[in-house]
């Protein structure tokens, strides 16, 4: 973001502070700079995570630039189960199946058993079993600081674990389960709901990574 672009903001809805990841000291407990910055892989996942463990507030509600909140999010800080667990995630309209080979290679990884660690972040998930979406969420970083580590451990390690899960948001499961607090993850239990438009050749098929046509999400 450039300069004049933060000014502005900082005069409509201020107080804003931008930090320039890049220009941070590197963790010298996590992967080496040179090694996750390497080309080929989606570093911006990685950057959305690590702004969660250089953040300087107690609580983080982390929102992706496409966001737009229809209420004040204010009210998500008094909910029952975020005042219970110190997180709360929003379903994805996809939900993986249990069996699902590739991201059980998450798990390897991590150094997790799957069928014990994915029972455990069930739990949090509710009936539907939904994946979790990481356009939004809410995180207290006090209780969870060990969790937002884990995270950027698994996340620095994109070039490999991306080819088994979906980008960011399928990690921070993962790093509840590695901190030993997967039955602490709490995900919003109602479905998602969206504007879809029809579209010829560009719905892209998660399992396959293809695209066709299709109902194309429009907003949610």
């Amino acid at each position: 973001m450039d300069n004049a672009t933060l000014a502005a903001l900082r005069q409509h809805w201020g107080p804003i502070v931008g930090i320039s990841l890049s220009s941070l000291p590197w963790p010298a407990h996590h992967r080496a700079k040179e090694q996750v910055q390497q080309p080929g892989w989606k570093q911006g996942f990685f950057g959305k995570v690590m702004s969660l463990t250089v953040s300087s507030f107690a609580t983080a509600l982390l929102l992706d630039a496409d966001s737009i909140p229809l209420a004040d999010p204010e009210g998500l800080w008094n909910d029952a189960s975020y005042k219970a667990t110190g997180n709360l995630f929003f379903p994805d309209f996809w939900a993986t199946p249990v069996s699902n080979q590739k991201q059980e290679l998450a798990y390897d990884m991590a150094g997790l058993e799957h069928i014990p660690a994915q029972a455990l972040l069930a739990g949090g998930k509710g009936r539907l079993r939904r994946d979790t979406e990481s356009g939004q969420l809410l995180f207290d970083l006090v209780k969870h600081a060990d969790v937002a580590e884990w995270a950027l451990w698994i996340n620095s390690f994109g070039d490999a674990v991306y080819k088994t899960v979906w980008g960011d948001k399928d990690t921070y499961g993962l790093a509840f389960a590695v901190a030993g607090k997967a039955h602490v993850f709490n995900q919003l239990q109602v479905p998602p709901g969206a504007a879809l438009a029809w579209r010829n050749g560009s719905l892209l098929v998660k399992a396959t990574h293809q695209t066709q046509a299709g109902w194309q999400l429009a907003g949610m």
